[in-house]
């Protein structure tokens, strides 16, 4: 199943990529595909519509400029 959001195709597949590596600080989210284990776990019980809800949010935080993010050390 496929949506377009703002001209661009996002689709229901995983966005898996085969790095599996959680994040070292927040240790919530894979660093690969963005997604919060949860989402992770979770993915096949998810219908199509939930699977291109978290896509498009995937797609908005990999367009972020992480520059403007806060430094929390």
């Amino acid at each position: 199943m496929t949506d377009t959001l703002f001209g661009t195709t996002v689709t229901s597949l995983s966005p898996c990529i085969g790095v599996c590596i959680t994040d070292a600080k927040w240790n919530n989210y894979c660093i690969g595909c963005y997604r919060w284990t949860g989402e992770i776990q979770n993915w096949d019980t998810y219908t199509d519509t939930e699977k291109i809800r978290i896509n498009r949010r995937i797609l908005d935080l990999k367009n972020e400029d992480r520059e403007l993010y806060p430094d929390y050390k």
